[in-house]
């Protein structure tokens, strides 16, 4: 446990330290929140400076759970401690993961757990990040195991309550704990689903623990709805890779060092003893079928499959090899060491070519957070062409709003049209308020529409020229236009404008 822990802690620290500010987006913005929640007294509701979006004046905060447990590192700041709960975090999935294996047999826990590390580079990546996600592992696994049996029901209870106040996800808990019962059926037992009945039991009493239950399921199942795309008719743009279905050869460089692994356990346990109890090994195996037909849906759900394969390859592992086995067991274990090392670099590079090519540097961030705030007023409606980078720039002006910020379908569940508004401006530098329109020319005027049509006139433009065509048409600096400030970053820059009733004079380039 300790070393599993150990390792998982140490490659968060290895990802964490190949770029200036943090690998993911997500980290910024659940530690600001974490800061302002703190701020307030913990009277903090909702996310009032994203006033247009689902969340707004909802009340409710979907991830008011993990945002208490970043308390405790809000004094180290955004940067360090995001860090700080990012290695926590991989340590405390890292160090459950090999108790769970060693927990039902498997004595060389810590090493199956790295599989995850070695064979994913996008867990890699996430596990470094202070993200609630792959803190709900460790309870995915606890209400398997209590829907077999081999926990008692009450765990099943706990870990779907804990799994609710973390992460959107919580209703897998009771479909956890019934693939866990009917991985009992089929090994004989005939208990009725008490794990089942727990774990839901568990999501309603955390339910109305929730200072925001009022509105919870509703915002929740929305959100969830939405950015899964099944309020719109499909993924929305700007969602991220996450969300879209992963490709077959990118789920082989994903998972396939993994799959290899626990085919090879299952082949050289024919005949023999495995590791761990035949209806944990069934529960696993179907919990990985499952999770792996929801990453075929949406690359998201790595989090979980990773791991999950890690423990079935563990618990299927046989027991004990006959000396002749072993030796050539030994051989195979060194292709697969090499083969895990070089996985695991690959997932590092790629962290350090996101957290570098991707985010700006925190030093440039507040350089020009200090040119917003002296141009543009504290509660101004901020602009931004991209909803990731505003949960950066949260981080370091929280005492602005915006119009979105973490997933597009937050704005476009209650405000369809401002979303296309938005898109088509940011896309097209059109003004069209419906998926499609068609004649849209960009222009200068169009782009003055859109923005009066939100209810700013403050613009934050952060793409390359030539990739969204917004950035493309006011880098020729149009009249009605005035480039503010602009701090290098990145590809582009971070620049900030504002419309003006009046051409202004020639305006300060980059």
């Amino acid at each position: 446990m300790a070393l599993g822990a150990l390792t998982f802690g140490a490659a968060a620290l290895i990802v964490q330290s190949g770029m200036p500010g943090l690998p993911d987006s997500d980290p910024y913005r659940h530690m600001a929140y974490a800061t302002e929640l703190l701020r307030s007294g913990f009277a903090l509701r909702g996310h009032p400076f994203l006033p247009l979006t689902l969340l707004g004046d909802s009340g409710v905060d979907l991830w008011w759970g993990y945002h208490l447990l970043l308390v405790p590192f809000t004094p180290l700041g955004v940067i360090w401690g995001a860090r700080a709960a990012g290695v926590v975090g991989a340590a405390a999935v890292g160090g459950f993961v090999s108790w769970f294996l060693a927990r039902w047999g498997q004595r060389r826990a810590a090493f199956f757990a790295m599989l995850a590390l070695a064979m994913s580079p996008t867990f890699v990546l996430r596990d470094a990040c202070a993200r609630p996600t792959h803190l709900t592992v460790p309870l995915l696994l606890v209400s398997l195991a209590a829907g077999t049996g081999e926990l008692a029901w009450g765990w099943a209870a706990l870990s779907a309550a804990l799994h609710l106040w973390l992460h959107l996800s919580a209703p897998l808990a009771p479909v956890f704990a019934g693939l866990g019962w009917l991985a009992s059926l089929s090994a004989g037992r005939r208990d009725w689903p008490k794990a089942v009945a727990a774990s839901v039991a568990g999501l309603l009493v955390a339910l109305l623990v929730r200072p925001d239950r009022a509105h919870f399921l509703r915002v929740a199942a929305l959100h969830n709805l939405g950015a899964m795309g099944f309020l719109s008719g499909g993924l929305l743009p700007h969602a991220g890779a996450e969300l879209e279905p992963i490709r077959v050869d990118q789920l082989v460089g994903e998972i396939g060092l993994g799959v290899a692994v626990l085919v090879l356990a299952l082949v050289l346990a024919r005949g023999r003893a495995a590791t761990g109890p035949v209806v944990v090994r069934r529960a696993i195996l179907g919990a990985v079928l499952l999770t792996l037909g929801m990453t075929l849906r949406s690359g998201r759900f790595l989090d979980y499959l990773a791991p999950l394969l890690a423990v079935a390859a563990g618990l299927s592992w046989p027991s004990k090899l006959e000396s002749a086995v072993r030796t050539r067991v030994r051989a195979i274990s060194v292709v697969v060491a090499v083969a895990g090392l070089l996985g695991f670099s690959r997932g590092v590079d790629r962290a350090w070519e996101v957290g570098r090519r991707y985010l700006p540097a925190p030093a440039s961030v507040a350089e020009f957070a200090e040119r917003v705030r002296v141009n543009v007023p504290a509660g101004t409606l901020l602009f931004t062409d991209d909803i990731f980078l505003t949960a950066v720039l949260y981080a370091s002006l929280p005492e602005y709003r915006y119009l979105n910020a973490y997933d597009p379908a937050l704005l476009y569940v209650p405000h369809p049209d401002l979303f296309w508004v938005w898109h088509h401006a940011v896309v097209d530098a059109a003004y069209c308020d419906q998926r499609t329109c068609a004649g849209q020319e960009p222009s200068a005027a169009a782009l003055r529409q859109a923005l009066a049509r939100l209810g700013t006139t403050w613009v934050v433009t952060s793409y390359p020229p030539g990739v969204f065509s917004m950035q493309s048409v006011l880098l020729q600096h149009p009249p009605g236009f005035e480039l503010v400030a602009y701090v290098p970053a990145d590809e582009a820059g971070l620049f900030l404008w504002r419309v003006v009733d009046a051409a202004p004079g020639p305006p300060p380039g980059p």
